[in-house]
């Protein structure tokens, strides 16, 4: 058990702490209860069977249905609470993991194993939600209720009481012993569901990957090993907890049959009444229920407390953003590298790169394939921090700048832009709730996007399928220009243009651009030297750095950036 993310759990919980308290002793209370159910017990059995006596016998029938018709309507109210407090809780859990994931930096989400990231998020949480309910409506009520019974059979009957404590070590022993094989068992699970997960998160991803390399065998044989551990170790995992329930109930059948064989003799002797026997029974009936409640809630908390150790480390990763200014200005569209370097891990892909973009001109970088292209997008967009040097918008450096206001005014359209599963306004309009029908229709007459979408089933309306497949690469990448120009961006972005566009739909492109006013900034990054014509600036970048082109030779261009390949 980890300590500190206990106490961060906990934390969850502020503000219902008196909640959870008067819960758990109200369930408590519940076992006071036992005590006119006894003495109804006995007294019907003792007095009011042998007199005879019917009409008290069925007042004491009534007696005893009014106090199990109060211990159900107790136990429904704490368990409505109870669900309250757990849910809001967890949601409280699932929304600061969600913020977690936000807060990280790009590094950390390039190099994230997003498989297992999503079943930490989905199904962690889900085992910790199970291992909440376990503790706060089993276990802590049927403790405390086990405690408040076991006293009271102790000051009625201590006799029969010294027996039922005698089998406690061994209900102890045995349920320790199960719950560190239990602990075992669900690692082993947790990481098969992990690679379960993952298989089949990278099998829908890669369907057309695996498709066009035939490695359909492969993958099935890869994926039908995954799905075998996963079922050797959820079936270890339930049969275990199975077990474990089978003894807590034979424990408790035994612990019966001697307390029915020690007060058979003990009402032979004279020492207990047979009603004193009958009553004696409900209550530890009660206690068997409650401590049995109590029991196996513990393999859903072992489960729960390996899922909240890795949601806990997981909250305690720490690979921040690279800025965290606040300053707000007014971005019209120019930028400034100044001296930067960049480098991922050991290897470097900037050196000294002095550049500005300014607005109303479009600016071209041409180079090869890996040069540090896109690079110079996320350096732009403040997704990643310059190694050595700065940036500058407006002449005010990065690091205090406000990055979503500087985003807000930057649209970018990269080299494989992201079509999310839903309808083509959805799409383009993604970040701008509020914007209205023709806003969109210009943004998509802007981008050359509004005769196709017109042409579709249900026109913007039509949905696009999971990832856009439902659409053509040139398709996807005009909805992605929409998307950008809707922001009515000072700086537009465009990332390998002619990825999926030829050169003439780039020339209509650049074309609606100059139609805007204010005209945004261009950055146009391509290995594509048609783009250079339609540039006011071009650049090669090459080595790592950048150099502005006085005059484009066309011919000893290429051969550069193939030299480069």
């Amino acid at each position: 058990m980890n300590p500190e993310a206990w106490r961060c759990y906990a934390a969850y919980y502020r503000g219902m702490q008196g909640r959870v308290v008067m819960s758990v002793l109200l369930a408590a209370g519940q076992a006071l209860l036992v005590l006119p159910l006894a003495f109804l017990v006995r007294a019907a059995f003792d007095t009011l069977i042998p007199a005879r006596d019917f009409g008290l016998l069925l007042a004491a029938g009534g007696g005893i249905l009014i106090v199990s018709l109060l211990n159900n309507a107790v136990t429904l109210w704490t368990r409505h609470t109870t669900l309250d407090i757990v849910k809001r809780a967890i949601a409280t859990l699932r929304m600061e993991l969600l913020d977690q994931c936000y807060a990280l930096s790009r590094h950390f989400h390039t190099h994230a194993d997003r498989g297992r990231l999503q079943s930490l998020l989905m199904h962690d949480t889900e085992r910790v939600d199970i291992m909440s309910n376990a503790l706060v409506t089993a276990f802590l009520p049927g403790a405390c209720t086990s405690l408040v019974l076991a006293l009271v059979l102790m000051y009625l009957y201590p006799l029969l009481f010294v027996i039922i404590a005698a089998v406690m070590p061994l209900l102890i022993w045995t349920n320790k012993m199960s719950a560190v094989r239990t602990r075992v068992e669900n690692a082993k699970f947790h990481n098969a569901f992990a690679d379960f997960s993952r298989g089949i998160f990278f099998v829908l991803q890669a369907m057309d990957l695996t498709r066009i390399q035939t490695a359909e065998p492969f993958e099935r044989e890869r994926q039908h090993a995954a799905t075998e551990n996963l079922r050797v170790t959820s079936g270890r995992m339930v049969w275990l907890n199975t077990a474990h329930r089978a003894l807590q109930n034979i424990i408790s059948v035994f612990w019966a049959v001697i307390i029915l064989i020690a007060g058979g003799w003990a009402v032979s002797q004279n020492w207990m009444t047979l009603g004193d026997l009958l009553a004696y029974y409900v209550a530890v009936s009660l206690l068997s229920a409650s401590m049995i409640s109590t029991l196996t809630a513990i393999p859903q908390i072992v489960e729960g407390n390996a899922s909240l150790k890795l949601l806990h480390e997981f909250l305690q990763t720490r690979d921040p953003l690279p800025y965290h200014g606040a300053r707000e200005i007014l971005f019209q569209g120019n930028v400034r590298f100044d001296e930067v370097w960049f480098h991922y891990d050991d290897a470097e892909v900037l050196r000294g790169v002095n550049l500005e973009l300014k607005r109303g001109v479009t600016t071209a970088i041409l180079g090869s394939n890996g040069a540090g292209k896109s690079t110079l997008t996320f350096l732009l967009l403040g997704l990643y921090r310059p190694t050595r040097g700065a940036l500058f918008a407006e002449g005010i450096v990065y690091d205090e700048l406000a990055m979503p206001a500087l985003r807000a005014r930057i649209g970018a359209v990269l080299q494989d832009p992201l079509i999310f599963a839903g309808s083509v306004r959805e799409n383009i309009a993604y970040g701008a709730v509020d914007a209205t029908g023709a806003q969109i229709e210009r943004a998509s007459r802007l981008a050359t996007a509004h005769d196709f979408i017109t042409q579709l089933p249900h026109g913007y309306e039509t949905q696009v399928g999971e990832e856009g497949k439902l659409l053509s690469g040139g398709q996807r990448q005009r909805l992605a220009l929409a998307r950008a120009l809707l922001r009515e961006p000072a700086l537009l972005i465009l990332d390998e243009p002619t990825n999926h566009l030829d050169a003439a739909s780039i020339v209509e492109w650049m074309a609606n651009l100059k139609t805007l006013a204010p005209r945004p900034a261009v950055l146009l990054i391509s290995h594509d030297l048609s783009v250079a014509h339609q540039a006011d600036q071009v650049f090669e970048l090459r080595d790592g750095q950048v150099t502005q082109m006085l005059r484009i030779d066309a011919q000893a261009l290429e051969q550069n950036l193939y030299a480069h390949k």
